[in-house]
């Protein structure tokens, strides 16, 4: 049986150990703990001495949800780190191999004093204990400070911070239909979109809030890993027709400083978060004016039918998940609220968006998603002309993608940035467009933009890597690779850029680990690799390398997307100029971004590299938009350098 005593401390050690603060206190000071570690901790205390298995401890802490060990395995090789504790040697945490761990320091309880707040004729008194927020855990000085809050507001005003800045953390259903759990979530982004929109008020993206979320980490380390003053929190439950949102606003050092709860029909969705919107932004913006009609944010919707909004919202938020089965479920849920409303512009959007990023996260032909989302926003437009100017960035996104339609592609992200100036996921798309374009450097810039808005998100980072890469800056390319790693995207989902980063810090190993990897995971003959790094580390050998990639070509162990980088490696220019004239015809994966890097220098200065570009059609780009440094028209003639 769990000693809930515990919970309110207890010393291990040299250690005080504090459950609900998220910390243990050391002779060094103040060591703060995720949620899930303290949880692991707290559980091995209660059963000091007692052997817990593996497996117990994943079903207890993380609910069954963990897939493997190996959030166990992190876990207390950080507590271990925290508490100073050596696995050969433990005096705190012993590993019992192939069975559990096993907490073997002496525990003792530690019993809090109440604090004493002055009580209203100015006597002290000790204070009742605070219930704790249902949302997330509060320090238990909690209670002295928001008596001092609340006495601060009555005076005049909670202190405001220079610059007010949030993160709307998903909303938690509490509900036992698990199908509202996209509610929820869906519900908090539409309020964080509504906040996105006050002047003075920076907002964390929707990424990298999910991001957030799903850490489990206490408030102090989200705020500090987002840069924001606030957090908001929340919970849901639907009964029938009706919902109820309890909100709670936390300073970033997780104190709760204001909190409400919002009953309402099911029907009056729209006013419940435009009111949860202004409730917020009164709290955290230091002097914001209400408008004429004395709100702070009212949002006009592309749909009156609450049913059809609600099908929406559910399904931004399986589109947002960007895998298979929940790009496939929002299509559904689009398709049912068009089903409601003919004229929804936003469910039409959101439909064409899913269909055109499907092929991406399936086997789905890319032709034929295009196509049918490009038949959805031609319907949607007659509907609703605004669809067109709404949908700019998935144009954007599929002409570039698909046909290298420059110019026009071009103009569509002009008009996209210019409504959603803020849209990560769009800067991240302009980021590529511009790399494949010749400009580095503007390619940099929006990926920099874009981890700014979400720095949590592992495409942004990994984007800003190849971005770093292209301008030759390879140690922080590195650094960028290692946080999207770290953040769930391993540089397998994009092993040609890592590829590239390993060779320039010389790296060979590696490098020729991850090609061969790459081959035996496609099922082809990696004999080629080998002899392709042995002429990297000695250039006698390139005959041979040569001759096996021949050979490799022939059996079909080879694509012509690495066969391209293959010849520009081992210095046969001819040979890669024709690979990526075969590659232009057919566009299969090619993204032209390589063709301006430090690597293919020699490739640009052939007088057949102009063949290249206009294959690719990126000389009318640049006649019509300025040509970039690396490149220029002479008569007739491009040359490169």
């Amino acid at each position: 049986m769990v000693n809930t005593d515990l919970k309110q401390g207890f010393y291990l050690g040299e250690w005080e150990v504090r459950p609900l603060q998220l910390v243990v206190v050391g002779p060094d000071g103040k060591e703060h703990v995720e949620k899930r570690w303290m949880e692991v901790l707290v559980l091995l205390a209660t059963r000091a001495g007692e052997v817990i298995e593996r497996d117990e401890i994943l079903d207890i802490v993380w609910e069954g949800r963990a897939m493997n060990d190996e959030p166990l395995n992190r876990c207390i090789s950080q507590l271990r780190k925290v508490l100073g504790d050596s696995p050969q040697q433990p005096r705190f945490i012993a590993t019992i191999t192939k069975v559990g761990y096993q907490l073997i320091a002496p525990v003792r309880p530690l019993e809090p004093a109440a604090p004493e707040v002055a009580a209203a004729d100015g006597a002290t008194e000790k204070a009742a204990p605070r219930r704790a927020s249902t949302l997330r855990v509060l320090s238990l000085a909690a209670v002295a400070l928001v008596a001092v809050g609340a006495m601060i507001i009555w005076m005049g005003g909670f202190p405001q911070p220079d610059e007010a800045s949030i993160v709307v953390l998903p909303f938690d259903n509490l509900g036992d239909d698990s199908t509202q759990d996209d509610l929820g979530r869906g519900l908090a982004e539409e309020i964080r979109q509504r906040l996105a929109g006050v002047d003075g008020l920076t907002v964390a993206g929707r990424t990298s809030s999910r991001a957030a979320f799903l850490s489990d980490k206490d408030a102090p380390t989200i705020a500090d890993d987002l840069g924001v003053s606030y957090l908001l929190e929340g919970s849901i439950r639907v009964d029938g027709d009706d919902i109820r949102i309890a909100t709670a606003l936390l300073q970033a050092s997780g104190y709760e400083v204001w909190s409400e709860t919002y009953e309402m029909r099911l029907l009056d969705v729209f006013q419940m978060q435009d009111q949860i919107a202004n409730d917020i932004a009164g709290q955290v913006v230091p002097g914001i004016v209400a408008n004429e009609a004395g709100s702070l944010i009212s949002t006009a919707q592309s749909t009156r039918n609450p049913q059809a909004y609600l099908l929406f919202v559910r399904g931004q938020e399986q589109l947002a998940s960007r895998s298979e089965g929940p790009l496939r479920r929002s299509i559904t849920l689009f398709e049912e609220a068009i089903e409601l409303d003919r004229r929804y512009a936003d469910a039409y959007v959101g439909l064409a968006t899913a269909h055109a990023l499907l092929p991406f996260y399936s086997d789905e032909p890319m032709a034929a998603s295009f196509d049918r989302a490009r038949s959805i926003i031609a319907t949607g437009a007659q509907a609703d002309s605004s669809v067109d100017t709404r949908a700019a960035g998935i144009v954007a996104f599929m002409l570039f993608h698909s046909e290298w339609r420059w110019i026009e592609s071009e103009n569509a992200f002009r008009v996209a940035l210019q409504n959603a100036p803020d849209d990560a996921e769009l800067l991240n798309w302009y980021s590529l467009f511009q790399a494949s374009v010749g400009r580095a450097d503007r390619s940099l810039d929006y990926a920099a933009r874009a981890r700014d808005l979400e720095p949590l998100s592992p495409v942004v980072n990994q984007r800003l890597a190849v971005a770093h890469l292209w301008v030759d800056q390879n140690e922080l390319a590195a650094q960028q690779f290692a946080v999207a790693a770290e953040q769930g995207m391993p540089v397998t989902t994009q092993p040609e850029a890592y590829l590239v980063l390993l060779l320039r810090r010389d790296e060979l190993e590696i490098a020729r680990l991850l090609m061969a990897g790459q081959q035996k995971l496609a099922g082809l003959d990696a004999a080629w690799v080998d002899a392709l790094f042995m002429a990297m580390q000695d250039p006698s050998h390139k005959p041979a390398a040569v001759d096996a990639v021949e050979r490799a070509v022939a059996s079909g162990d080879i694509s012509d997307l690495h066969l391209f980088g293959v010849w520009v490696y081992l210095e046969e220019t001819e040979r890669a100029i024709d690979t990526a004239l075969r590659l232009t015809e057919n566009r299969i994966r090619f993204i032209p971004e390589f063709l301006f890097a430090v690597e293919t220098a020699e490739l640009r200065r052939h007088p057949r590299f102009a063949e290249v570009v206009r294959a690719v059609g990126l000389d009318r780009y640049w006649d019509y938009f300025g040509w970039p440094d690396l490149c220029r028209r002479e008569g007739d003639t491009i040359a490169c350098s």
